[in-house]
C-alpha cells in the first residue's frame, strides 16, 4: 500500500493543482501589454530592436509574443496552468536536490504547503499568475530560477555525475536565471556565489561545474541588467534623474513602502516559518540534530537569497507588488528546506496546523476569484460585442466598459484594467477608451430575477430586474434594472425604492421587514437624483446596493414609484 501511494501520490497532487489553476485561468481575458506583444510577433529583427531600445529581459519578451500569439484560446490556458504547476512543483522539490532519498510522499506533504502558501500569499496574483504578459515576465522566469537553484543544490551536495545530461542542465538553467528578469537574476547570482563559496570552505579547491554554472549565470545576469533598452526606458522614464534625490529618499521609501508591504504580503509564510522552526525546537530537545549539514546550509543561502532579493529594491525604481514574486519563491524554498528538518511526527504536525488554518483561507479565497473571474469572463465577451458592433456601424473611437472587480480577498487578486493604444490595433480602430460601470454588468446577460413594480405618472409598469450579492467584506446586494424608453432617467425624476422581504409577517413587514436603501439620514426612502445608470449595448440600466437585504432569496418584492422633478 505504502509503495503505491508512493508511486501515485505525486501525479494525483500535480493533476489536482494543474485543475486547480486551469479552472481559473479558462476565465482570463487579454488585457494591456498582451496586445502589444502579439503585435511584436516572433520576429528576431523586432525583438533585437526591443532590447536595443525598451527590456533587457528578451527571454521573457519571447515567452509574452510566443504564448499571446497562440491562436487557440485553450492552449494558452494548458501552457500557462502547467506553468504555475511547475513552480509549485520544484519550489516543493528542493529538498530532493539535497537528499535523494526523499520519498514522493514526503515532497507531496511539502507541495500540499507550498501551493496552498503560494495561493494565499502571493502579492500579486493577477499581476503574475493568471496575466500572460505577467506570467513571462515573473513566472517562467522564477521557473527557470528554481530549477537552476536545484540542479545547482544537486551539484553541491552529490558533484557531477552524468556530465553531459547533467552540465547542460545546470549551465543552460544558469544561463536562463541570468537572463530572467533584473532583481531575481542578481539575487541568483549573489546565491551562486554563496554556494561556489561554501564548496571551496568544504573542499579546500573549486569545483569547475560549480565555478562554469556561475560563468554562465554572470553572463545572463550582464546581458539583462546591460542591455540598452534598459537605460534608454530610465531616461524615457526620467528614473535616472530621479536617483539623484539621494540615497535618503530611497532609504525612506524602502522602510516606508515597500517593508511594510513585503511584510503583509508574505504574513502567512512567516506564520508557518514560526510554527516550522517552534517544532524544530521541540524536537530538539529530545533528538539529534540532522546529520545532513548540506541542508542547513541549503537553507541558510535560500534565506539569504530572499533578504538579497529585497535588498535590492532599495536600488531600484519603486517596484509594483508583481515585482516581489521571486523574492515570495525564495521564502517558499527556504520553507520546503525547513520543512525537512523536520522528522515524520513533527512534520504531519506542521502540515495538519498550516492546513487547519489556512486550508479555509485558501477555500474562501478560490471561491472569490471563482466568482469574479468568471464574471470577468462574461464583461470580457460584452466589451467585444461592443467593439464588434462599434465596428459594423464604422465608428472609429470605441469606447468600452472597463471591468467590474467583484470582491476577493486582496486586492492583489483582482484582475487590473489598463488599455493598451495597441489594443484598438488589434481591434483595428483607431482608438479604444474605456469608461466605469460601476457594477457587474455581466449579470446583463442572464435572465431577469424578478419584475419590479414601477408607478410612474398615475400608471404601473413593470422592470426587467437582475441582482447578484457579494460576500465579502461584508454582505451586500446589487440590484440592476434595465430601464425601458417610456421611464425618465435618473437625472429627469426621482426613484423612491423600497424592498418587502419574503415571508415577512404582514403585521410585521411595515416596521420590521420592510426594507429600503436607506440615504445618510436614516430615511426609509433613497431620493436620489443621482441614481447611477450606464448605457450598454443600446440598453439603459440603473443599478443600486444595499446591506440590508443579504441574498437575492430574500426579497418578496420591489416597489419603485418614479416622480418627476418639476
Amino acid at each position: 500500500m505504502s509503495r503505491m501511494l508512493n508511486r501515485f501520490i505525486m501525479p494525483l497532487m500535480l493533476a489536482i493543482i494543474f485543475l486547480l489553476f486551469l479552472n481559473i485561468y479558462r476565465f482570463v481575458p487579454m488585457r494591456g501589454d498582451d496586445y502589444s506583444y502579439y503585435l511584436l510577433g516572433l520576429s528576431l529583427e523586432s525583438h533585437i530592436n526591443h532590447y536595443m531600445m525598451w527590456s533587457g529581459r528578451f527571454i521573457a519578451d519571447y515567452i509574452a509574443s510566443f504564448m499571446t500569439g497562440i491562436q487557440n484560446r485553450w492552449v494558452i490556458v494548458t501552457l500557462s496552468s502547467l506553468g504555475n504547476m511547475l513552480l509549485v512543483y520544484n519550489i516543493a522539490a528542493i529538498p530532493k536536490a539535497f537528499d535523494r532519498s526523499v520519498s514522493n510522499i514526503t515532497t507531496a506533504l511539502f507541495l500540499f504547503v507550498v501551493f496552498i502558501l503560494f495561493w494565499i500569499s502571493h502579492p500579486s496574483m493577477e499581476d503574475t499568475v493568471f496575466w500572460v504578459v505577467g506570467a513571462a515576465n515573473y513566472i517562467w522566469p522564477v521557473i527557470f530560477i528554481v530549477f537552476y537553484l536545484r540542479r545547482l543544490i544537486s551539484a553541491y551536495v552529490y558533484g557531477i555525475e552524468k556530465k553531459g545530461i547533467e552540465l547542460s542542465l545546470l549551465f543552460g538553467s544558469a544561463f536562463l536565471a541570468g537572463w530572467s528578469n533584473e532583481v531575481a537574476s542578481m539575487a541568483v547570482l549573489f546565491m551562486t556565489l554563496m554556494f561556489v563559496g561554501a564548496a571551496f570552505y568544504r573542499n579546500r579547491t573549486l569545483p569547475r561545474y560549480l565555478l562554469g554554472s556561475l560563468a554562465f549565470n554572470l553572463i545572463g545576469t550582464l546581458l539583462l541588467v546591460l542591455a540598452p533598452g534598459n537605460f534608454v526606458r530610465a531616461a524615457s522614464t526620467g528614473y535616472m534623474h530621479d536617483g539623484l534625490h539621494g540615497l535618503l529618499v530611497r532609504v525612506a521609501r524602502f522602510l516606508i513602502k515597500y517593508v511594510p508591504d513585503m511584510l503583509a504580503a508574505n504574513l502567512y509564510v512567516f506564520f508557518a516559518a514560526m510554527l516550522i522552526y517552534l517544532l524544530y525546537a521541540v524536537q530538539r530537545r529530545s533528538h539529534t540534530a540532522s546529520e545532513h549539514k548540506s541542508a542547513y546550509i541549503v537553507a541558510a543561502i535560500l534565506l539569504a537569497g530572499f533578504f538579497i532579493a529585497n535588498a535590492i529594491a532599495l536600488v531600484t525604481p519603486p517596484l509594483p507588488p508583481r515585482a516581489m514574486t521571486a523574492q515570495f519563491v525564495f521564502l517558499l524554498c527556504f520553507i520546503t528546506a525547513s520543512l525537512y528538518f523536520l522528522l515524520r511526527l513533527y512534520r504531519l504536525i506542521a502540515v495538519a496546523s498550516i492546513a487547519l488554518v489556512l486550508l479555509p483561507i485558501f477555500a474562501f479565497s478560490y471561491y472569490l476569484i471563482y466568482v469574479d473571474y468568471q464574471s470577468l469572463y462574461i464583461q470580457d465577451r460584452i466589451s467585444k460585442t461592443v467593439i464588434a458592433e462599434a465596428k459594423q456601424d464604422g465608428e472609429r473611437h470605441v469606447e468600452i466598459p472597463h471591468y467590474f472587480n467583484r470582491a476577493v480577498l486582496k486586492e492583489q487578486d483582482g484582475w487590473g484594467d489598463f488599455i493598451d493604444a495597441n489594443m484598438a490595433k488589434y481591434y483595428g480602430v483607431e482608438r479604444i477608451t474605456g469608461f466605469d460601470v460601476g457594477f457587474d454588468y455581466s449579470v446583463i446577460s442572464d435572465p431577469c430575477d424578478f419584475q419590479t413594480k414601477v408607478e410612474i405618472d398615475g400608471r404601473s409598469e413593470s422592470l426587467c430586474t437582475r441582482a447578484y450579492y457579494d460576500v465579502y467584506p461584508s454582505r451586500t446586494m446589487t440590484l440592476v434594472f434595465e430601464l425601458d424608453d417610456s421611464l425618465p432617467g435618473p437625472e429627469e425624476a426621482q426613484y423612491f425604492i423600497k424592498i418587502d422581504k419574503k415571508d415577512a409577517e404582514p403585521e410585521a413587514k411595515e416596521e420590521e421587514e420592510a426594507y429600503a436603501f436607506n440615504n445618510a439620514e436614516g430615511e426609509e426612502y433613497v431620493v436620489d437624483s443621482q441614481l447611477p445608470s450606464v448605457d450598454l449595448l443600446d440598453r439603459t440600466f440603473a443599478f443600486v446596493t444595499t446591506a440590508q437585504i443579504k441574498h437575492p432569496n430574500d426579497i418578496g418584492s420591489i416597489d419603485i414609484d418614479v416622480k418627476r422633478y418639476q
